[in-house]
C-alpha cells in the first residue's frame, strides 16, 4: 500500500505545482498567502478535479496490476483520511472508486456460481435423462 499511495502523492504534487503555475504563475513557495479568497475557492476546485483525475488514472493501474480489494479499499480510506474533503466530495469519490474498481469477488462468486449450476444440470442429465 505504501508503493501506491507514494506514486498518489508524487501526482498529487505535481498536480499542485501545475495548478500553481498555470493558472496563476505562482511559485510553490509563494503560493497561499497571495491568494485572495475568490482565487482560493477556484484554487480548491481546481484542487478536487485534479484530485479525481489522479485518483481516476491510479485506480485504472490498480485495475491492470489486479491489487486485491483489502489493498484498494485501505489504500482509499488512508488517501480520504489525509485530506480534508467535504462529504460531498467523499463520496463522489466512493462512487469513483466503486465505477473504476468493481469488487474482484464479485466477478469470482459469478464464475463460481456458473460453474456449479453446469455441474447441477450435467449431474441431473446424466442422471434423470435417458438416451432412448
Amino acid at each position: 500500500m505504501d508503493v501506491w499511495n507514494n506514486m498518489f502523492m508524487r501526482l498529487m504534487c505535481i498536480g499542485k505545482s501545475s495548478i500553481y503555475q498555470e493558472q496563476y504563475g505562482l511559485d510553490l513557495p509563494s503560493r497561499w498567502n497571495l491568494f485572495d479568497s475568490n482565487q482560493q475557492t477556484q484554487y480548491r476546485i481546481a484542487e478536487t478535479q485534479d484530485f479525481k483525475k489522479n485518483l481516476s488514472t491510479l485506480l485504472d493501474t490498480m485495475k491492470i496490476v489486479r491489487v486485491n480489494d483489502k489493498t484498494l479499499n485501505q489504500f482509499v480510506g488512508y488517501i480520504l483520511s489525509q485530506m480534508r474533503f467535504d462529504e460531498i466530495f467523499r463520496k463522489e469519490i466512493d462512487k469513483l472508486v466503486k465505477e473504476k474498481c468493481p469488487s474482484q469477488n464479485s466477478l469470482t462468486i459469478n464464475d463460481s456460481k456458473e460453474q456449479l449450476l453446469a455441474d447441477m444440470r450435467k449431474l441431473y442429465d446424466s442422471v434423470y435423462l435417458t438416451e432412448d
